[in-house]
């Protein structure tokens, strides 16, 4: 019922932000007729980077703004996977370690699930018991496969995040065909694409700007 109400608030405010964009600028072509007027009035009021910024991460804000680090990841797969020799236990690890590289020191992955290592490790078991939902990251990668037998696989990589509090607010997903005998590689680039897409809205939510110096730098300049 929560999710439904964030989702609909989150609608209906983008909504608005569309029916004014369009609203103000139909009367301003038909009251002026001037090209120039227009883009001039856009530039000024930044009405289109708001709509730009909204829809590609504003609309997050209220539910990861009081993320403080990642306590639950999981991957699975769904669709016939037989005789591809995919372990979902490496791409889980994979994910980790991606989700390490690019979402970095301010926001770490602690595996509350590990329920070992909440019970003998005193400060992961103090942010167990005392974090708040809002506080607590929870990241889902689900690889979608549909395979002939033969032939190319196709292939869906969906990551979501959400909180304790309210789960699954933020998906995206990348969809390719790739060689069954290079299916590795491909699933592996799609993983850390998704991942590193999601980093930077999150980084956009929190401000931080070193953070997402880092996440745009090419590789080669490291």
């Amino acid at each position: 019922m929560l999710q439904d109400q964030g989702y609909l608030r989150a609608f209906f405010k983008f909504l608005g932000y569309l029916v004014l964009a369009v609203t103000v600028f139909f009367i301003l072509l038909f009251a002026t007729q001037d090209k120039d007027e227009v883009e001039s009035f856009f530039a000024q009021t930044d009405i289109t980077e708001q709509i730009y910024d909204y829809w590609d991460w504003k609309r997050f804000q209220e539910d990861f703004i009081d993320v403080q680090f990642t306590g639950h990841m999981d991957l699975y797969f769904t669709g016939d996977t037989s005789g591809l020799g995919l372990d979902a236990r490496y791409y889980q690890y994979y994910m980790e370690t991606r989700f390490k590289e690019h979402f970095g020191e301010p926001t770490p992955y602690i595996n509350l699930d590990n329920l070992e290592l909440v019970e003998k490790d005193e400060d992961v078991r103090a942010l167990a018991e005392n974090a708040a939902e809002r506080e607590v990251m929870v990241q889902e990668c689900e690889i979608v496969i549909r395979w002939l037998g033969f032939g190319p696989v196709l292939y869906k990589v969906i990551v979501r995040a959400g909180t304790e509090y309210e789960k699954g607010v933020y998906e995206s997903s990348y969809i390719n065909l790739g060689s069954s005998r290079k299916l590795n590689m491909s699933l592996e680039h799609g993983i850390d694409r998704e991942l590193k897409i999601w980093a930077k809205r999150f980084y956009k939510i929190h401000g931080n700007e070193e953070q997402l110096k880092e996440l745009y730098m090419s590789i080669y300049m490291k």
